[in-house]
């Protein structure tokens, strides 16, 4: 009888579980059967992760023509509402710009760059960018908690020979303190 429980100890392991199901017991039974203690220290008044706060990500297909394309000028993004908690920011390329070179810094109102700098949109469809913590501002002090609404920018740093318009996609990753 040994010989035969360990060779087939797997399936005698799903066949007890199934009794127990059908017994209506729960699946720990087995653990405890097996001499492993389960302890439940849990107030069973928990609150689920997404009724304390939402976490989602905010994400905006753009196109920058020609036009907007100079050094210096601010092309408003994304919208920010007050209460949320910007972690990061992503940039991913749809279509890159074919001229000699265009780079741009993404901030808000109170940080030109604070979330990246100095972004290609020269790079290849599909190139993905984003804040490095050590690196860029707002990434190092883990986002930033927004008081007032704002918007998320592109400033352009390099514009050098522009050629058409540019296509990406702009993901912000949020938590919204106030859900």
């Amino acid at each position: 009888m040994k010989k035969f429980c360990m060779e087939h100890k797997v399936f005698l392991m799903v066949a007890v579980m199934a009794i127990f199901a059908l017994c209506g017991m729960a699946p720990l039974g087995l653990v405890a059967f097996a001499g492993v203690t389960t302890t439940d220290l849990t107030s069973g008044e928990g609150i689920p992760a997404n009724r304390i706060t939402r976490c989602f990500n905010l994400r905006s297909r753009i196109t920058i023509p020609l036009a907007l394309q100079v050094a210096s000028d601010i092309v408003q993004v994304l919208n920010v509402k007050a209460g949320w908690l910007v972690k990061n920011v992503h940039v991913i390329m749809v279509t890159p710009t074919t001229g000699d070179a265009l780079a741009v810094n993404v901030g808000d109102g109170d940080g030109a760059s604070s979330y990246d700098a100095a972004i290609s949109l020269k790079g290849s469809a599909g190139t993905r960018t984003y804040g490095i913590s050590g690196t860029d501002a707002y990434i190092t002090s883990a986002g930033k908690l927004y008081t007032d609404d704002d918007t998320i920018d592109f400033v352009f740093s390099t514009v050098t020979n522009p050629a058409g318009a540019v296509v990406c996609d702009v993901v912000a990753e949020v938590v919204d303190i106030n859900a």
